[in-house]
């Protein structure tokens, strides 16, 4: 498999966003995980300036948390610990208070919010 090049912008971002509501799981853990590698590779500031970004990005993820497919729920989990470094520090404080309080309906798994939690904590600066 060849290595692309990852174009790490704030419109990428959103282009990845914005498939996280698709129907197909297989859609939404693509996009997960074109987002995963996308955070993994660019730079530390890539989204400061970028609030609203940033903010409709932890909606998203946060949303995929419940989502009915294990693999994707496993994959936002992998994608919040990266994606802590790369955001405003406004963004981190509502982000933790809505992981706290995140009750799942479609989960068989109730540790989901508590594994998020964790990741965002040991990334946090």
């Amino acid at each position: 498999m060849a290595s692309a090049q990852i174009n790490a912008t704030p419109q990428a971002v959103m282009g990845h966003v914005q498939k996280l509501s698709d129907n197909d799981p297989d859609f939404r853990f693509m996009a997960l995980n074109d987002l995963l590698q996308l955070l993994n590779h660019a730079k530390p500031d890539f989204l400061q300036n970028d609030y609203n970004i940033a903010a409709r990005t932890v909606d998203s993820i946060i949303k995929t948390l419940d989502d009915q497919n294990g693999e994707v729920q496993n994959l936002a989990v992998k994608c919040l610990g990266p994606f802590v470094g790369k955001v405003p520090t406004p963004v981190i404080a509502p982000m933790i208070e809505k992981l706290s309080s995140l009750k799942l309906k479609n989960s068989v798994d109730n540790a989901v919010p508590s594994m998020a939690l964790r990741n965002v904590i040991i990334a946090l600066p």
